[in-house]
């Protein structure tokens, strides 16, 4: 906690652009243009290969499982990321 939005921003750029991992998407450059904070990033495209909002992912999925299986991808991807306290 603490710092200001730009200090986060920059501080997330760099710890994501180090996650590589199957099932997180790819951060290749984070910056500034005209006062404008950006992340270029993989461009993730839908079943029809379009590409594919994540609210529209979102409410075509469902609700979350209770008690989601710990091999799933999305509780593989969270444990990837989140460091072990």
């Amino acid at each position: 906690t603490g710092g200001t939005f730009v200090d986060r921003f920059r501080v997330e750029a760099r710890v994501m652009q180090d996650l590589r991992h199957p099932h997180i998407v790819q951060v290749h450059h984070a910056g500034e243009e005209g006062g404008l904070y950006y992340r270029t990033m993989d461009l993730v495209t839908g079943r029809g290969g379009e590409p594919e909002s994540l609210e529209d992912l979102c409410s075509s999925a469902g609700p979350p499982a209770e008690g989601m299986d710990e091999k799933s991808p999305a509780t593989e991807r969270r444990s990837y990321s989140v460091p072990r306290r």
